[in-house]
């Protein structure tokens, strides 16, 4: 996985990614910029308008029919987060361009499509259409409604929010209800006019193309943006989580029937190669079927339907998340916090880290095959201005030692405990 990255202009870079296992070629923009509460429900909606239409295919009928045309090519715009960056990507992939009559270039058609919805939106008297902003205000409160139904993912956030806050990494990437009816159309615009001049842009292409001919065109395409300044790593981290002298616990209700558990903790080591280190810990502790979590608290105790965790190595924050029987919180968390006790004293064998790293290696081989894990990974390099190859972190993940492991386990500090469970 060969990346090829060329500076458009300054806070605008093109990176190629040959692949060939695929018979599609995959196409990102994604722009980047601060999460913070004041923007951060227009920056959600605004993608959602976007594609409803735009100058050249002013509906999204149109749209629709001009992606069949481009054999079947399929587009989404997703919002997610980074830390405390917020992402919008612009995504379509394509039938690579040998495989279609005439090798028409149907690469660059799709990208034409992309670069029209992105910086050529339908205007009406000098704004987005107000049909346009009226339905997807209805969509993006829809989407956020839709977070309380999966009580898995709403806990996840809860506990998120709880230890950093109403800035960065703790608002919700999808925005705040609340502020949805209070933007206007001329707002939203104005923003949009803002946000394409000031937010990082990256344009991704995996699969087969001329290098030459796609940077010209890129060029091209760009030529009436206007360079920005974006600084990376140090924007991709910069909200810390609330302090506390002991673990905060937070009790929620509503109408459920299984329980959820949620513990936010902070890594306070200051270890050299966290990154790698933390990856380990985090597999043995809770993200494999032999990790210590699924087969002491699922497994052996029968006290979880599941029980996992996440490293998010950006925040230096690691969460473990169960779902379990309302009445068993006080055994489930006795036992949960037992497991990191384990860890931090050592009380794991040569081949539980030997299955630990094993379980990260499988991971990472088969990013390398994946058209959309691979351009994920591109992604995160860029932000953190890193030049890593998989295999080059598949190295540094096998020489990570026992000591490391408990020196950074004894690091690990509970910050929030969150508890969803029912009414009673």
């Amino acid at each position: 996985m060969e990346e090829m990255q060329i500076n458009i202009k300054e806070g605008i870079k093109l990176h190629i990614v040959p692949n060939e296992i695929y018979k599609t070629n995959l196409i990102r923009i994604v722009f980047t910029t601060k999460l913070n509460k004041e923007n951060v429900t227009k920056t959600a909606l605004l993608p959602l308008v976007l594609k409803q239409g735009s100058k050249n295919y002013p509906t999204q009928e149109i749209i629709n029919i001009r992606l069949e045309e481009l054999y079947g090519a399929e587009f989404n715009a997703n919002i997610d987060k980074k830390g405390d960056l917020q992402v919008v990507t612009f995504e379509s992939d394509c039938i690579k361009d040998r495989f279609v009559p005439n090798h028409e270039n149907i690469t660059q058609e799709v990208f034409d499509l992309i670069f029209d919805i992105v910086l050529n939106p339908y205007i009406e008297n000098g704004t987005f259409k107000q049909i346009y902003l009226d339905s997807e205000k209805e969509q993006l409160r829809k989407m956020i409604n839709e977070l309380i139904d999966n009580k898995d993912d709403y806990s996840f956030n809860r506990c998120i929010h709880e230890m950093y806050g109403n800035n960065g990494y703790g608002l919700y990437q999808l925005g705040i209800e609340s502020d949805i009816d209070t933007i206007k159309c001329n707002e939203l615009f104005e923003f949009y006019q803002k946000y394409i001049n000031d937010a990082k842009i990256d344009i991704f292409i995996s699969g087969e193309v001329d290098v030459e001919q796609i940077k010209n065109y890129v060029i091209e395409k760009m030529k009436d943006v206007k360079e920005r300044k974006f600084d990376t790593p140090n924007e991709v981290s910069t909200i810390d989580a609330k302090k506390v002298d002991k673990p905060q616990e937070v009790l929620e209700s509503l109408d459920i029937v299984q329980g959820k558990l949620v513990l936010g903790c902070q890594i306070e080591s200051n270890i050299e190669n966290q990154k790698y280190v933390g990856m380990v810990y985090n597999a043995l502790l809770g993200a494999s079927a032999s990790s210590f979590l699924f087969q002491n608290v699922r497994e052996k105790e029968s006290l979880a339907y599941y029980a996992m965790s996440r490293f998010i190595d950006v925040k230096s924050a690691l969460f473990i998340r169960s779902g379990i029987e309302i009445k068993n919180y006080n055994k489930a968390l006795k036992i949960i916090i037992e497991q990191l006790d384990l860890i931090a004293n050592g009380d794991f064998t040569k081949d539980n880290l030997d299955d630990a790293i094993i379980t990260i290696n499988s991971f990472w081989n088969g990013v390398k095959e994946n058209q959309e894990l691979a351009l994920d990974y591109c992604y995160t390099q860029e932000l953190y201005e890193q030049k890593e190859s998989i295999d080059s972190l598949i190295k540094k993940v096998e020489s990570v030692s026992r000591e490391e492991i408990i020196e950074l386990a004894k690091s690990v500090k509970i910050n929030t405990i969150y508890f969803l469970k029912d009414n009673g």
